[in-house]
C-alpha cells in the first residue's frame, strides 16, 4: 500500500472545492463522489489491515493475478494456482480473493437478530484485474458473499481494455468484450445479475506508457464511448469511471470533454502509476483548470502523487 501526504485527495482540496463538488453529487447519484483518499496496491493482509483501520482512507485498490497462496516467507507455498492479490510480476501472496472479501466486509443483522444477516462493505473497493483468468473467480467470490449491503460504497471492476498511448500496437492481457461478458456471466450465478450489478461500477482504462510522447486522442475516447453505449454499462451498473494517466492527459484534455458531457454516470479518475515518478503541481493545475472552466470538475477525481516542490516537479516534467 502506498499512501502519501503528496497524493491528491479530498482532504487536500480547499473547503470550497469539496463543498461545491459534494453539492453537485446528487446529479450523478449512481456513482460515489470522485473525491476519495486511496490506499494503493493493498496486496497483503498487513497492508489491507492498515488501510481498513486508517480513518483517512475511503477507497482501497488491489491488484489481482493468478498465483499461489503463501502465508509467510517461512511457509512452503501451496501448489494450487488461484486468484490472489499481487502486482505483476509477483505471483505469491498471503491474501487470496476470498480472504480479501472476508476482511473488507462485516456482518450486519437484517432483522435485529443473529438469525438473518448480510455483508456490508467497509470502504470502496477497486479490483484491478491484471489477468483474464482472475475475472470469473473474483466475481463469483462477490456473489458468494450472499446478501451484500454496500452502505453507500461501491466495488469498481477495473481493467485496461483498449490500447492507448505507448502501447497501441501491443496485445492486451484482457479483451474488452471478454471482460464485460465474464463479469456479467459470473454475476448471473446470483440468479438475478441485477442483484450484483447494481452494487458495482466499471472502471475502464487504456494500456499506456506514461513516457509516451503522445497523449490520449479523440479516437481513443470514441472507441471507449461506443463500447460503453453498446453494452449499456451506465444503466446496467452504478456507472463507469474512465481511468486515465495524469501525464498523458495533461498533454491534451479535450478528447474527454464530450464523453463527460454527453454520457451520464461517467467520471474520470486521473492517476499516476506504481513506479511512476511524481507529477508536477503545474500539470495537475492545468488539468483542474480545464475541467473547471467547462463545468465538469465535479466528475473528475485524482489519485496522483505530486512532486514535493516546483523545482523537482519541473525536472520530472522535462
Amino acid at each position: 500500500m502506498t499512501v502519501s501526504d503528496n497524493f491528491i485527495s479530498g482532504t487536500e482540496m480547499s473547503n470550497n472545492d469539496v463543498d461545491r463538488r459534494k453539492s453537485k453529487s446528487l446529479v450523478h447519484a449512481c456513482l460515489p463522489s470522485p473525491v476519495q483518499t486511496w490506499a494503493h496496491s493493498t496486496c497483503s493482509q498487513e497492508s489491507l489491515s492498515s488501510a481498513i483501520h486508517d480513518s483517512k482512507i475511503t477507497a482501497i485498490e488491489t491488484d489481482i493475478v493468478m498465483g499461489s497462496y503463501q502465508e509467510n516467507s517461512s511457509v512452503i507455498k501451496e501448489d494450487k494456482i488461484r486468484a490472489i492479490m499481487a502486482h505483476p510480476p509477483a505471483n505469491l501472496s498471503d491474501l487470496t480473493v476470498e480472504r480479501f472479501f472476508v476482511l473488507t466486509t462485516k456482518s450486519v443483522s437484517i432483522d435485529g437478530t443473529n438469525q438473518s444477516s448480510s455483508k456490508e462493505l467497509l470502504k470502496h473497493l477497486k479490483l484491478d484485474f491484471k489477468e483474464a483468468e482472475t475475472i470469473r473467480p473474483t466475481i463469483e467470490s462477490i456473489v458468494e458473499l450472499g446478501s451484500l449491503s454496500t452502505s453507500g460504497h461501491t466495488i469498481f471492476l477495473n481493467a485496461d481494455i483498449f490500447p492507448g498511448p505507448g502501447h497501441r500496437s501491443e496485445p492486451l492481457q484482457i479483451n474488452s468484450e471478454y471482460f464485460v461478458k465474464e463479469c456479467f456471466d459470473a454475476m448471473k450465478k446470483a440468479g438475478d445479475s441485477n442483484v450484483i450489478s447494481s452494487k458495482v461500477s466499471f472502471s475502464l482504462g487504456w494500456k499506456v506508457d506514461c513516457r509516451s510522447f503522445d497523449g490520449y486522442t479523440h479516437a481513443d475516447v470514441r472507441v471507449m464511448r461506443d463500447f460503453i453505449l453498446k453494452h449499456n454499462l451506465v444503466n446496467r451498473t452504478q456507472g463507469v469511471v474512465l481511468a486515465v494517466n495524469a501525464r498523458l492527459l495533461s498533454k491534451d484534455c479535450k478528447p474527454f470533454d464530450s464523453i463527460l458531457r454527453e454520457v451520464p454516470n461517467t467520471q474520470l479518475l486521473i492517476w499516476t502509476g506504481t513506479g511512476e515518478p511524481p507529477i508536477s503541481n503545474g500539470k495537475i493545475s492545468s488539468v483542474k483548470t480545464h475541467f473547471k472552466n467547462l463545468g465538469l470538475y465535479d466528475k473528475v477525481g485524482f489519485d496522483c502523487k505530486i512532486a514535493d516542490n516546483y523545482i523537482w516537479g519541473g525536472v520530472l516534467d522535462t
